[in-house]
């Protein structure tokens, strides 16, 4: 469509009803993945697991990147003739393992056993080994959420 406005011309170009249906349809694709948020939250929940499995990988606290308390002398030269090549926190593999993120409803939580639990937070006889970050980044969310969105366009 040509129009007239000041002495310029101006060409109109009309969108298609293809085009306004296919944007409906993605619009509408989007606003189903934010309000059933199922692949979201498992898409929060397997970026989390990451962060989880390279603190044990780094052997370092995710929240302050600090190093692991080192092994006391004794456990370190036990562990070295028993389980050579290991990591810290890590002898089988059954307690690493057992750390799993799991999505409930519409919550994340961290579940792992009691072992783990006492690793992650300390005793009075045993350095706290942080391994589970204290909270999901809004900046991991949001790259979820965005790689969604994405491919819903896209597709």
């Amino acid at each position: 469509m040509l129009f007239r406005y000041g002495g310029f011309l101006y060409v109109l170009k009309m969108f298609s009803i293809d085009f306004i249906d296919t944007a409906r349809k993605k619009l509408g694709a989007i606003a189903d993945a934010i309000s059933k948020p199922d692949a979201i939250l498992s898409g929060i929940a397997s970026e989390y697991q990451k962060q989880i499995n390279q603190s044990f990988d780094q052997e370092k606290d995710p929240d302050d990147n600090s190093p692991w308390a080192a092994l006391s002398p004794a456990y370190e030269k036990e562990k070295q003739k028993n389980y050579p090549g290991t990591k810290k926190l890590v002898r089988t593999g059954t307690g690493k393992q057992s750390v799993r993120v799991v999505v409930k409803g519409l919550s994340i939580a961290v579940e792992h056993n009691e072992v783990m639990g006492y690793h992650r937070t300390g005793t009075r006889k045993m350095p706290k080994r942080n391994f589970v970050p204290d909270a999901i980044s809004e900046p991991l969310a949001v790259s979820v959420v965005t790689r969604i969105v994405t491919a819903i366009l896209k597709g």
